[in-house]
């Protein structure tokens, strides 16, 4: 491919994930005007439990079936994926009926329809999520991103118009069943997209044994990625909790611009380098993994100071200029995080070294070690301190995991040249 060429690619991608991420924060914004206090915070219990049940409804599976991928430059594709869907399916039909039978439970008002809504919209995001996955791991990272650009910013814009003109009469069902109707419209797509690079005649094929393997496989990686989630995510839970005043919502806000950052880095860098490293490990090309890792390392480094160096510009003009006095006051919370955000980034291609050369367990055990000590800093500091303290959790945290997978992979880059 023309480096040019790749490059706008690149780029392009890099777009349309911060689209995606933006698109978020404007529907919130939209509905917040239109909708009733009720109705707003049951849309955000939607929101929630399609993104919850999506990212774990697929068990993960997803990481052995990549690695698979990557492991051989003549793999049989239609095989590997014609097991890995058949199994998903036998999952989704077991669990999607407990999923409508909560909704009906916890929803009594909103009805049979909504409940039936959820199920399809879950169903329709793990396919088109898993499909996205396995572009990558193809080495098509653009067609992924085009894929999720749909059921990211393209659904969000319909959504936005349904409110803006339906106004005070708008209801989270019908914006429900938009969004769901992209979801369907990037599964089939992203499909049609795999199929046609691939040239994949998929096939009934559950196995037992064959699902069985692949969870024992990925499911140190499950783990390790809940673990990961207590940190980010649950990071603002913990300090709902924890502080009082109205700097949560500052923690909150700029929680969420620092990891949209760290979203578009992955969709815009990360996912053009890490399926050659991952591949060049499978394979044994001791001279390509340490090209591919200088290369990837370069491309994150400077991907990332330059967005977060910009970004921290750009923040603390709106603090100064445009936002109430207490975004400025409390503007060294972005900073702090900035720190985390910059270490997690700088720490992807260790993360593949890691993930590539098949060391599940070594990865738990940094996860959870991490994970361990951002408890224990949020116990101890942020009672004394505030947000502010809790950045320093924050962060202190991500920077022990990155150090920690830098070590680990070191080791392992060792272990390679030995090899060879």
């Amino acid at each position: 491919m023309d480096v040019k060429y790749q490059g706008i690619k690149q780029q392009a991608s890099a777009v349309m994930r911060g689209l995606n991420m933006t698109s978020k924060f404007l529907v919130l914004f939209v509905a917040a005007k239109y909708l009733s206090v009720e109705s707003l915070g049951f849309f955000g219990i939607y929101w929630t439990v399609v993104v919850l049940a999506a990212s774990l409804l697929g068990l993960n599976i997803y990481t052995y079936t990549v690695r698979a991928m990557l492991s051989s430059s003549s793999f049989d594709s239609e095989e590997l994926l014609s097991h890995h869907y058949s199994s998903l399916l036998v999952v989704l039909l077991g669990m999607l009926p407990l999923i409508f039978i909560y909704a009906l439970y916890a929803w009594q008002q909103e009805g049979m329809v909504l409940a039936f809504v959820l199920v399809l919209h879950v169903f329709f995001e793990v396919i088109a999520q898993e499909n996205s996955r396995f572009l990558i791991g193809m080495g098509r990272p653009f067609q992924a991103a085009l894929a999720n650009f749909l059921r990211g910013f393209i659904w969000s814009l319909f959504a936005m118009l349904y409110l803006l003109l339906w106004g005070k009469e708008s209801s989270v069902l019908a914006i429900a069943i938009i969004w769901v109707l992209f979801s369907l419209v990037s599964m089939v797509f992203s499909f049609f997209l795999m199929i046609r690079a691939e040239k994949l005649k998929l096939k009934w094929r559950p196995s037992f044994s064959w699902v069985m393997v692949a969870i024992k496989v990925s499911s140190k990686l499950l783990v390790a990625t809940l673990l990961f989630r207590v940190i980010v995510g649950g990071d603002r839970l913990i300090v709902e909790n924890l502080v009082s005043d109205e700097t949560v919502g500052v923690y909150i806000y700029y929680s969420l611009i620092v990891f949209a950052i760290v979203g578009i880095i992955e969709a815009g860098v990360s996912t053009w380098h890490y399926p050659r490293l991952v591949k060049s490990i499978r394979t044994r090309q001791t001279a390509d993994i340490f090209d591919s890792y200088a290369d990837y390392q370069r491309a994150v480094g400077l991907s990332a100071i330059a967005m977060l160096v910009v970004v921290n510009l750009i923040v603390f003009i709106t603090a100064n200029y445009f936002l109430d006095r207490v975004f400025l006051d409390n503007y060294k919370v972005f900073f702090l995080l900035s720190i985390g955000a910059l270490s997690y980034s700088l720490s992807m291609p260790a993360h593949y070294v890691i993930y590539g050369a098949g060391y599940d367990r070594l990865y738990l055990y940094i996860s959870f070690a991490a994970t361990a000590l951002f408890i224990f800093l949020c116990l101890f500091l942020s009672t004394r301190g505030g947000i502010e303290m809790m950045a320093i959790a924050f962060s202190s945290a991500l920077v022990f995991f990155a150090i920690s997978k830098y070590c680990a992979a070191s080791v392992l880059k060792r272990k390679f040249k030995e090899i060879a």
